[in-house]
């Protein structure tokens, strides 16, 4: 499955798209957002990301893990199904930042 990986940064304000910009941001082929992984910060869950597509909220996620230099591996997986069409926005709003360390993102698609 196709994967892109991101960091967040601790100075990403509230509700800013973590990925504004990117890569991965539109595509012209639809995908489907699979699974979601997130360590980093200083402590599991006390960081928040919203998944929207054109706009519109799909999902919420937190860290599943925190500390320095924390990558997500298949234990930080989270399970969604967020289709995403041809030529739409996927957006990641930060909803509660990280703290002390930059955060770690992983997406799988298909």
């Amino acid at each position: 499955m196709p994967s892109e990986s991101f960091s967040v940064a601790t100075s990403v304000a509230i509700n800013a798209d973590a990925i504004a910009g990117s890569r991965y941001s539109r595509k012209p082929f639809s995908r489907r957002l699979v699974g979601v992984g997130m360590a980093g910060s200083t402590a599991p869950g006390d960081w928040q990301l919203r998944v929207e597509v054109e706009g519109g909220e799909m999902s919420n996620f937190k860290n599943s893990r925190g500390g320095a230099n924390t990558f997500p591996n298949n234990d930080d997986m989270q399970a969604c199904n967020i289709p995403i069409p041809a030529n739409f926005l996927l957006e990641m709003r930060v909803i509660i930042a990280t703290t002390t360390n930059p955060g770690q993102v992983l997406l799988v698609f298909i």
